[in-house]
């Protein structure tokens, strides 16, 4: 997949206060994904483990994405129930498996800061499933539930990768990584999904780390 800076640039302009870096693929620690993998989120806890240390062997291989599944129902229509089974059915499409997750500290349905966004109308362009709703349709749909562990860390920045089939690990923190290629892997288009990445941004960066890394 392509990255039209240009593009990119018209959304995450130095107007909102953000600075683009390029990187190379080497500069950072990018892996192939796994099929059967559980999806994640673009949360940069993943790997830390309970007393604190990071473990990047324990990072799901699979693809990271704003809320996960919540992310992929998001941006589809129809009823909750329908946009539920349909990203469900698209994640399994593409060899992975229907999850999402929470927190040691904030539980399963507030540990998520998308899905907190989404229930809070900061993104008005997406769908949302009301809390009842994301726990009955998570069961029916068999989606697994991950808790991740609190950390200390401050993240430098939102980091793009857009080679398929793999995915950028968080480095203990230091990035909010998300993988590009799987929404358009989805069909789910730049021009929708660009400006919810930097609404996110707004929402999770202090305006110092407004930095946006890209994966040349």
């Amino acid at each position: 997949m392509e990255i039209d800076l240009n593009k990119v640039g018209r959304d995450f302009s130095p107007e909102k206060g953000w600075t683009i870096i390029p990187v190379s693929s080497g500069e950072i620690d990018l892996r192939d994904t796994k099929k059967g993998e559980r999806i994640k989120c673009i949360d940069f806890r993943y790997g830390i483990k309970p007393n604190g240390s990071y473990d990047p062997d324990s990072v799901p291989r699979s693809p990271a994405w704003l809320g996960a599944i919540d992310g992929i129902s998001a941006f589809l229509g129809g009823e909750s129930e329908e946009r539920a089974q349909e990203a469900a059915k698209l994640i399994r499409g593409t060899g992975f498996t229907p999850a999402d997750h929470g927190d040691n500290l904030r539980g399963d349905i507030e540990g998520c800061a998308f899905r907190r966004a989404l229930l809070e109308k900061k993104f008005p362009d997406l769908n949302i499933l009301t809390i009842e709703e994301t726990r009955i349709l998570r069961a029916k749909m068999g989606v697994e539930h991950v808790t991740l562990n609190r950390t200390d860390n401050h993240p430098k920045g939102f980091l793009l990768n857009p080679y398929r089939m793999t995915t950028a690990l968080p480095d203990d923190g230091q990035y909010y990584p998300i993988d590009i290629w799987y929404p358009d892997y989805l069909g789910i288009e730049q021009d929708r999904f660009l400006p919810v990445i930097e609404k996110c941004g707004q929402l999770l960066l202090p305006p110092e780390s407004r930095t946006l890394f890209v994966v040349r």
